[in-house]
């Protein structure tokens, strides 16, 4: 459609929420042989387009070195926080996890290290999940981690309901051809899960524009293992590391804040 309307001089904005050749097409397992021609009419429309924002910093920059196109990064506006108090009870020990799995290998690594926690603090242990597709939900069945399904919930119910958990996961696949992925794209949950103001654990390969977001913040801890060991490890240094709410506060100001809505509503009008 936009490459319609740019043929037509008609002014386009483009928002590019994951970039279409390489970390859609490309990591597909059926039409990553129409990589090539999605590069060449995605670029076409990249260069053709008004305006354009994006999901990251680094995406950014990606498309500026590659394309000479410049673009804004625009984070998902949260007017404030909502106020949330909910007792956090010491067992079952929960973990929460909203939206789509990509592969079932990283599940299976953080159910093992969910499962040496339990047997080390001989507290039992949950993984809740919401958002799971059909797919995704065969794959966490009979994990070495008790799973919990919830039904489906409205976006404005599901920070109240990650309120009792005692991290959030959040994850980036670790294969190679996910490279590009995993530094260009911004999780959609992680507005939620700043919502919600729990500590977010960030299973990722390094650099991600995921590992970024949380280290910057100081809003959780990054593991970049698929060691299970060290996985726990790092999920119990989380676990022990009390987060102020004025961190929270301030990850909502500098990534989701009103300068963030400026960026957009400049490049707009532009």
């Amino acid at each position: 459609v936009a490459d319609e309307l740019i043929a037509q001089k008609v002014p386009v904005h483009l928002s590019v929420h994951d970039d279409p050749p390489l970390a859609l097409v490309g990591r597909s397992k059926r039409y990553f042989l129409f990589t090539g021609l999605c590069q060449t009419q995605f670029t076409r429309v990249l260069r053709g387009s008004r305006s354009v924002d994006v999901t990251s910093h680094p995406m950014g920059e990606h498309y500026f070195k590659h394309y000479g196109v410049k673009s804004v990064a625009y984070f998902p506006y949260i007017h404030k926080l909502p106020h949330i108090q909910v007792p956090i009870a010491k067992a079952p020990l929960r973990v929460g996890f909203l939206g789509t799995l990509y592969t079932p290998r990283e599940a299976k690594v953080f159910a093992q290290a969910l499962a040496i926690v339990q047997k080390r603090t001989n507290i039992p242990v949950e993984w809740h999940f919401w958002g799971l597709g059909l797919r995704q939900q065969a794959w966490i069945k009979d994990l070495a981690a008790p799973t919990v399904i919830h039904p489906f919930m409205t976006e404005d119910k599901l920070p109240q309901a990650l309120a009792p958990m005692h991290a959030l996961y959040a994850n980036y696949p670790f294969d190679a051809t996910s490279r590009v992925f995993r530094q260009t794209s911004h999780p959609a949950k992680l507005s939620t899960y700043l919502k919600a103001q729990r500590p977010i654990f960030a299973h990722t390969p390094l650099p991600s524009s995921l590992a970024d977001f949380v280290s910057h913040t100081g809003v959780g801890l990054v593991c970049s293992s698929d060691n299970p060991v060290t996985v726990a490890q790092q999920l119990q240094l989380l676990l022990t590391t009390p987060i102020p709410a004025e961190q929270f506060a301030k990850a909502r100001q500098n990534w989701y804040g009103e300068e963030n809505l400026e960026r957009l509503r400049t490049s707009l009008l532009s």
